[in-house]
């Protein structure tokens, strides 16, 4: 596992979803996680070979690289507290503790820079990794208490949290996208459990070992937050996806009753252009299907019915029962269309659906899909309804 290969995939991953969740920024759930995902890029630019060099060109201060690291992965640190504070208690007590906690990080890095200062104005001695030389006690070591102490600090408690809302999240994909954190700050506490040691051995497996240990973090980090911040556009895209394949039934049962669009329908290009709100349309477009099958339902009686299921009955169908209904809404369609008055008392044929959003989903999907089926419209057309049967 090469470290730095490591980092260039990561920052392929990191950058592409900071640039492409920007909206994320205006909305609260998400906000945190943008910024820690962009803090997380930016620590994993800084640490690729040319962008060290460029640094220290630009700025002349040696292991000036090492401090800007250093600082972005404590803001990493508090983010993914308060996300973990978020998620796990009430937005008093989450805003309340942030904004200590985000003081406890400006604290620690004006502590951090200025013994950085310190170490470079009198060229302080530095061990490997920018550790402290063992044995002696300056500037560099309380460079490096203030900065584990913090650490350590915030990382067991954001650990602990993540560990403990895991069970309570029901989505898979967010279960995840929390098992990633929680896995990525709980080796990250193996990681500052190996600069703690370094400061005490010169051993050179142990910064060795934190860097590959902090890969794992780097990774875990990354995922989490890139598929909890990913996941409302991959659900506006799947809504987007599910309300054009209703297209076809909703725009028939418009035309017929117009009253039930909240708007008036618009061409399919139109309409499959329109990408904004697609959870609130694909939603608005359920309950307006339900209502058009309600009223089409008045212009089909018992016999136009079984005449329907006895058609069907002999043809290879994958769901019959979605089949019956897109066939009878065809019929009910025609019929009504060619001035045949309603049923006096009709008959329960919109009962079959979903008991939730998602089911009801499920099942009008498989009537739009039977709607658009060449077996479906051939038996609607041999279903000849007289107004005689209708009206008696």
């Amino acid at each position: 596992m090469n470290p730095d290969l490591i980092r260039v995939v990561l920052l392929c991953l990191c950058w592409p979803v900071v640039l492409l969740r920007v909206a994320a920024v205006r909305v609260a759930d998400q906000r945190l996680l943008w910024f820690t995902l962009v803090m997380q890029g930016l620590g994993l630019t800084v640490l690729q070979t040319p962008v060290m060099l460029g640094i220290q060109r630009t700025t002349g201060v040696p292991r000036i690289e090492s401090l800007i690291s250093s600082l972005l992965a404590s803001v990493v640190a508090v983010l993914l507290l308060m996300v973990a504070l978020r998620i796990s208690s009430s937005d008093t007590v989450s805003a309340r503790w942030s904004r200590r906690m985000a003081l406890y990080c400006g604290a620690t890095a004006v502590v951090m820079v200025t013994t950085f200062t310190v170490v470079t104005v009198r060229h302080i001695p530095t061990r490997d990794r920018f550790l402290p030389v063992i044995g002696e006690f300056s500037a560099h070591t309380v460079y490096w208490i203030a900065y584990l102490t913090y650490m350590i600090v915030v990382s067991v408690w954001t650990t602990s949290l993540f560990w403990r809302q895991i069970r309570r999240v029901a989505a898979k994909v967010l279960k995840f996208a929390l098992l990633a954190l929680a896995l990525g700050t709980t080796t990250f506490l193996v990681f500052l459990g190996t600069r703690v040691a370094s400061l005490f051995s010169a051993s050179p497996q142990l910064p060795a070992f934190g860097v590959y240990v902090s890969s794992i973090y780097s990774i875990s980090v990354t995922v989490g937050c890139s598929l909890a911040i990913i996941l409302p556009l991959s659900q506006g895209v799947a809504s987007w996806w599910r309300r054009n394949r209703l297209y076809p039934l909703w725009r028939a049962l418009c035309d017929a009753s117009p009253h039930i669009a909240l708007t008036p329908p618009r061409s399919r290009w139109r309409d499959a252009l329109t990408l904004r709100d697609n959870r609130h349309q694909l939603h608005r477009r359920l309950v307006e299907i339900r209502d058009g099958l309600l009223i089409m339902r008045e212009w089909i009686t018992p016999a136009t019915h079984d005449r329907i299921v006895a058609a069907l009955a002999a043809e290879r169908l994958p769901n019959r029962d979605a089949a019956v209904t897109a066939c009878w809404v065809r019929v009910a369609l025609r019929v009504r269309a060619n001035g045949v008055e309603r049923v006096a008392k009709p008959i329960d044929l919109a009962g079959q659906g979903g008991v939730d959003t998602e089911t009801e989903l499920c099942w009008l999907t498989a009537v739009a899909k039977s709607w658009t089926s060449p077996v479906v419209a051939r038996c609607a057309a041999m279903i000849d309804v007289k107004a005689p049967e209708l009206t008696s």
